[in-house]
C-alpha cells in the first residue's frame, strides 16, 4: 500500500466512516467464519482495507433482525396514532 492509499484508509478510519464489519441486529459484527475480502481503490487498484465477507447466514440474520425491527416500528406507530386519535377525540368531545 502506498503512502497515498494508506493516507486515504487512515483518513476514513479516523473519520469513523470506514466500517469493516457488517451490521446485524444493530451491532457491527465480523463474518461468522472470520473471512474477509479486500476493498480496492478503483482509480489506482490499491488495497484500502479488508472487510467482513458476509455469507448466507449473516444475510439471513440481518434480514430477520430488520424484519423484527420493522414489526416493532409498525406497532409503535400504530400505538402512537391511537393515542393521538384518542386525545383528539377527547378534545373534540369537550367542545
Amino acid at each position: 500500500m502506498t503512502t497515498n492509499a494508506h493516507s486515504i484508509a487512515s483518513q476514513l478510519n479516523s473519520s469513523g466512516l470506514l466500517r469493516t464489519q457488517g451490521l446485524i441486529g444493530g451491532k457491527w459484527q465480523d463474518a461468522y467464519d472470520g473471512k474477509t475480502i479486500k476493498v480496492y481503490n478503483p482509480a489506482t487498484g490499491e488495497s484500502i482495507t479488508d472487510v467482513a465477507c458476509m455469507g448466507g447466514r449473516e444475510t439471513n440474520d440481518a434480514i430477520s433482525s430488520a424484519f423484527d425491527a420493522f414489526k416493532c416500528t409498525k406497532l409503535h406507530i400504530f400505538m402512537n396514532n391511537n393515542i393521538m386519535y384518542s386525545e383528539l377525540e377527547a378534545e373534540i368531545g369537550e367542545d
